[in-house]
């Protein structure tokens, strides 16, 4: 016998001893997990069953079976426990272990298991643990607190397992059979893969809707019944809200048309998850549908930077796919008309139900790509009536759909380009909607190249004859800042002051688009007349089919003097900047000082002045000066803004946010404001747009030492330059403070002379000048 043979057999005999031993480990600790599980009352045997489609003997075998499959799944091990909500909280899988504690959850914040919980009872642990100790508390209910209403209710067990049955068992039924108020529009929510993205939708969409009544239908992604079981109970006493549940992996269509034929509204608004519309746009939508006598209505589909996605569909006349209309092309920039007829559309549109249902539902042969651009073309071709996009109320997609232009869908451009032409109506106005003008189309048919849809066919848009209104060229400017995009109340203030200089030149008769930090270099920059770099924190490459101004107000000491020569016009907020920077650099640099918005800052009439020393502002990760040397000199101080946690007591922080519309009172009402300058700008002499604010509400400013200001500043705004001096104004203040009638005669002259309109005006005169 081969002596290697005999060596080896040893080896495989401890290897299968190993195999067997590890199995017997792991079975043992499934057995001692099920154990403890069926024990401690988080397994309910009857909801658990419901999302695995078996039923188990006993208890403790649900729980085995859980541990071995279940958990994996991430079904629901009871009706107050969600390991799918739990992951989406911590952002990791959730396992539980033997004594129910999560693993690998140290640090995290105390959250319970479900988002129905009120754990106020239990604050020491968190999420499985949590529930075990309220489940036991109360066996046969817990106290909850919706979180999609404002109205409490308190479902029992038993009730959010009904609910379940409904869902999971019968999914075309309603969770709300007593509706009082029939609803006029029925939302379709596709794609509804997480809790998350389903109540950020739902939110949406009911903000949406408005004072419409209104129902929503929420398409879930997969057929996911844990999903589902969770949903369930979250919307269990939400009134007008519906699941369904896709049959088979390739059931899109099947679950639309589903959600179509149990929907109740006249009219159903088809979008998906990751869309976000604006307050109250359904009845916009619904005023151009009639208006129009459109078979569908799609609001124009941009990005979150204001980028268009789609703003309609065009049929491609060599290939006959769709090809979105205006790709790429900011919404500003493309300045399109009210209403306009396309060949079709894409989601998000709004429909009546009946052309729906006369079209006969989603074509079962598409898998995804193009769905909803199929369904819009044959409800056209079948009602006889025109697609229309509404280009005044936009909607922003957050993230791809599946319907759009994807790799590997050869054969739903097989499908499409097979049926696309049984007698779809073609109706089209792309022409007459704004003044860019349609050059024709390139790329490489679909067909050709499946797998890479950026080389697809796609419109060519380009630049049209300047018009000329009332003797002034109406140019198409953008406006560049180095703020990113954000959502929620921290916003930069570059954007604000972007907006209102963009009001300013649109009252002008210009076209002008605000170009965040994301789309600094957007890719139809070419469409631009006029591009303006409000210089901050990025500097900006010279777009050469444009005539590039720069206009430099804050953070001087990150400019330089080739990006300055390599403009056609340059700006500074700051006299002495630009007059040593003009003579340093062999550059011309204008000065144009920061400025104000009279329609937000103005004296507020009957507002009463209060005691306290307001700074409104992020705290820029680091103490600033004015607010230390405000706490030094024990003022009564109120700071607004971001940032302020951990470095100022928590008795001065009032909050993180005033809109913009507020901030005037705020100012013209404080006692004092204060303001203060980036080490670089008070050097400089750039001085801060807030003092322009202050003044124009008819405020008291208290600023550091910037240097020279222009008159209408100059004779109500106090200045320091240490701790020291600031304490001492602050408690003269009542000496110090100049006449209510000084304050209001510096706030007429900042609102005649230092406004964005006298800044549009100035720039608008120096561009045309210019050539552009």
């Amino acid at each position: 016998m081969d002596a290697r043979r005999i060596s080896a057999r040893p080896l495989r005999i401890m290897a299968g001893m190993r195999v067997r031993a590890a199995a017997i480990f792991h079975l043992g600790t499934a057995l001692r997990n099920a154990i403890s599980l069926s024990f401690c009352g988080l397994l309910h045997k009857e909801f658990y069953e419901l999302q695995r489609g078996r039923t188990f003997g006993t208890r403790y075998g649900a729980a085995l079976d859980f541990h071995r499959y279940g958990a994996k799944l991430r079904l629901a091990p009871h009706p107050l426990v969600s390991l799918r909500w739990v992951a989406e909280q911590v952002g990791t899988d959730y396992k539980v272990e033997r004594r129910g504690y999560p693993i690998n959850l140290r640090g995290k914040p105390i959250f319970p298991a479900h988002p129905l919980f009120d754990h106020s009872e239990v604050t020491d642990v968190s999420g499985v643990r949590q529930a075990i100790v309220l489940i036991g508390k109360q066996s046969n209910a817990t106290k909850m607190d919706l979180v999609t209403s404002k109205v409490p209710a308190n479902p029992s067990v038993q009730e959010i397992l009904d609910a379940a049955q409904v869902l999971i068992g019968d999914s075309d039924s309603s969770l709300d059979p007593h509706r009082d108020t029939p609803p006029i529009v029925s939302i379709v929510i596709d794609d509804v893969g997480s809790w998350c993205r389903a109540t950020e939708s739902m939110k949406s969409a009911k903000e949406a809707a408005g004072p419409l009544p209104h129902e929503v239908v929420l398409v879930l992604r997969s057929n996911d019944s844990g999903l589902a079981a969770l949903l369930s109970a979250c919307l269990i006493r939400n009134q007008g809200v519906r699941i369904v549940l896709p049959l088979s992996p390739r059931g899109r269509s099947e679950a639309l048309n589903r959600a179509v034929q149990i929907s109740l509204g006249r009219y159903l608004l088809f979008m998906h998850v990751g869309h976000r519309l604006r307050p109250d746009s359904v009845s916009g939508l619904q005023t151009v549908l009639l208006a129009k006598g459109a078979s569908a209505v799609q609001p124009v589909l941009t990005g979150n930077t204001g980028l268009i996605r789609n703003a309609g569909t065009m049929p491609d006349p060599e290939t006959g796919c769709p090809v979105p209309f205006l790709r790429d092309v900011s919404l500003a920039t493309a300045d399109l008309i009210e209403a306009y007829s396309m060949a079709a559309v894409t989601f998000p549109y709004l429909m009546e139900r009946d052309v729906a249902l006369d079209a006969r539902g989603f074509n079962p042969e598409l898998n995804e790509m193009w769905l909803d651009i199929d369904f819009a073309r044959r409800a056209s071709a079948g009602s006889g009536r025109d697609n229309v996009v509404s280009g005044r109320a936009p909607a922003v997609e957050l993230m791809k759909t599946p319907y759009s232009n994807a790799p590997g869908h050869r054969s739903d451009i097989e499908t499409y380009l097979r049926t696309a032409t049984n007698g779809y109506r073609s109706s089209d106005e792309s022409s007459i909607s704004t003044d860019l003008v349609i050059a024709g189309f390139r790329g490489t048919s679909p067909e050709t190249v499946p797998n890479h849809p950026d080389l697809w066919r796609e419109v060519v848009i380009a630049k049209n004859a300047r018009k000329i209104i009332d003797g002034v060229p109406r140019l198409r400017w953008s406006i560049k800042t180095a703020a990113p995009t954000l959502e929620g109340s921290y916003v930069w203030g570059d954007t604000y002051f972007a907006n209102s200089l963009a009001k300013a030149l649109r009252r002008l008769g210009q076209v002008v688009s605000v170009d965040s930090l994301e789309v600094m270099a957007k890719p139809r920059s070419d469409l631009d007349d006029v591009v303006l770099n409000l210089r901050g924190w990025e500097a900006l490459t010279a777009v050469g089919s444009a005539l590039n101004v720069i206009w430099v107000i804050s953070h001087p000491d990150l400019v330089t003097a080739a990006e300055v020569r390599a403009s056609d016009l340059a700006y500074a907020a700051s006299t002495q900047w630009a007059a040593e920077k003009s003579h340093a650099w062999e550059v011309e640099i204008r000065p144009l000082l920061q400025c104000t918005d009279p329609e937000l800052f103005a004296p507020c009439a009957g507002g009463e002045r209060g005691e306290d020393v307001l700074f409104v502002g992020n705290s820029r990760g680091q103490a600033r000066q004015a607010v230390e040397a405000a706490v030094a000199a024990q003022a009564n101080l109120s700071v607004f803004g971001e940032g302020w946690k951990g470095l100022l007591d928590d008795r001065f922080i009032k909050g993180r946010h005033v809109p913009a519309e507020l901030l005037g009172k705020l100012y013209g009402t404080a006692n004092v404001v204060l303001n203060d300058h980036w080490q670089d700008m008070k050097v400089n002499g750039f001085i801060s747009n807030r003092l322009f604010d202050v003044v124009a509400s008819a405020g008291w400013a208290i600023t550091d030492d910037v240097g020279e200001l222009p008159p209408a500043l100059d004779s109500v705004v106090a200045k320091f330059c240490d701790a020291e001096q600031l304490a001492g104004i602050l408690a003269d203040a009542k000496v110090r403070r100049p006449s209510q009638q000084a304050l209001i005669s510096a706030s007429e002259r900042v609102r005649s002379h230092h406004t964005f309109d006298a800044r549009a005006k100035r720039l608008l005169q120096d561009v045309i000048a210019a050539g552009a």
